[in-house]
């Protein structure tokens, strides 16, 4: 997890965050699921806005 502070485009404080979570398994069917899963946040504290984005991709091993 990598968390950062930048100026957002109006001067204003913005924190961001970039996380990857691994899919390592599941149980019954999805006990063979493998996979990942990128995620981006972004918060402003002043207004409290925030965004997010997330991306992923799996397969099944044999």
């Amino acid at each position: 997890m990598l968390v950062h502070k930048t100026t957002g485009e109006d001067s204003k404080a913005v924190v961001g965050v970039v996380q990857t979570n691994f899919i390592t398994g599941g149980t019954g069917a999805f006990k063979n699921i493998r996979g990942l899963i990128n995620t981006t946040t972004s918060t402003d504290l002043k207004t409290t806005t925030s965004g997010a984005r997330a991306e992923g991709e799996y397969y099944f091993v044999e």
